[in-house]
């Protein structure tokens, strides 16, 4: 028999029984779908939208603020004079009272009003990145839903299990495709957020170190990050965000497949922000229980250094202080990443023994 009998005499085609070729028809699904085409470039669109509005808000004419900044302060400086005077004429206010200031403080100053209207390179940078992160995890959850509640909805399903009976082995396959899509997606978004940002410092900013309201704020300044780690500070922040929305985009996947419907995601994301969490800090605002609460996790996972979260107050020697605890950028990775791989397990174990 010759190779091209052999060929001819297999009992499936070869793309099917290539290696790896589920998981590139599982991607070749995502690109082709419409909506999910829709979502990506609407995403790309508000980015650029957002990139051009803060190239348009921002400028490296200091002098002209300081100006703008030194006219509202005289302007200021007459009207408060003006109360001052009154303040002084009225028999009313007690004279004890007029000199503890209750009339004024006298001058304003320009420091008052004086914002610096250049693109900081150490404070919006890290803002930039944050920003991109919490639109891309949304995109990706709406991505996410589209694509594998779609498939429930048109009942295709049963279709593509006929292709690959072996639910889990499907499920895994797409739940796949997906993380992958997601990340390659957030990468792209934040490489494009970081390169038009850093052309906005070069034309319309400064690279130089913020200075800091605070004294207390130590050489850092304003900025979210260290300024002798900027750059792999803000590096990893942007690896983070896209780790979040991977993670995001598995919860909103999962879901689909155990409401079998994109609505239901919808629905439960409604109901845990909108209800739940508002309930928990509402009725038990004072307890531990804040932060095991998902939006208390998700901030903790993208913001340097991780966050603090307010449990209540606590009796001490000093009286009676703030209870904090302090949730670090891994704690707030690990609680996504367990409560994704928990939804997933459910999906699979509902997916293996529902009926279609």
């Amino acid at each position: 028999m010759t190779g091209t009998s052999a060929h001819l005499a297999s009992p499936r085609p070869a793309a099917a029984t290539r290696r790896g070729s589920l998981l590139g028809a599982e991607l070749g699904r995502l690109r082709h779908r419409r909506l999910v085409s829709a979502l990506v470039l609407l995403g790309l669109v508000a980015l650029l939208a957002a990139i051009a509005a803060v190239f348009a808000t921002h400028s490296t004419d200091v002098e002209a603020a300081h100006a703008a900044a030194r006219q509202q302060a005289a302007q200021a400086t007459v009207e408060q004079r003006a109360f001052e005077q009154q303040c002084r004429d009225d028999p009313n206010i007690p004279q004890s009272d007029k000199d503890n200031g209750a009339c004024g403080f006298g001058t304003v100053t320009e420091d008052v009003f004086f914002s610096d209207p250049r693109f900081r390179a150490d404070t919006d940078l890290p803002v930039l990145a944050f920003g991109v992160g919490i639109g891309g995890a949304l995109l990706a959850s709406l991505l996410a839903a589209t694509a594998t509640g779609a498939d429930w909805s048109s009942r295709s399903m049963v279709t593509l299990f006929t292709w690959e009976p072996r639910r889990l082995r499907f499920l895994g396959t797409r739940l796949l495709a997906i993380a992958l899509y997601v990340a390659a997606f957030g990468v792209v978004a934040q490489a494009l957020a970081l390169g038009l940002g850093s052309l906005i410092v070069q034309l319309r900013g400064t690279w130089e170190a913020s200075p800091a309201v605070d004294p207390q704020m130590g050489p850092s300044g304003n900025s979210l990050l260290s300024p002798d780690r900027f750059w792999p500070e803000l590096l990893t922040l942007q690896a983070r965000t896209v780790v979040v929305m991977v993670a995001v985009a598995l919860m909103s996947a999962a879901l689909a497949t155990v409401f079998r419907s994109t609505g239901g995601v919808l629905g439960v994301a409604f109901g845990w922000f909108a209800v739940v969490e508002i309930a928990v800090h509402a009725f038990f605002g004072n307890r531990g229980i804040i932060r095991y609460m998902l939006t208390e996790n998700l901030v903790a996972a993208l913001m340097p250094g991780g966050s603090n979260v307010y449990i209540g107050d606590r009796v001490t020697s000093e009286g009676m202080m703030p209870n904090v605890v302090h949730l670090s950028n891994a704690t707030g990775l690990a609680y996504l990443g367990v409560v994704a791989l928990a939804l997933c397990a459910l999906a699979a174990l509902l997916l293996r023994r529902r009926d279609l």
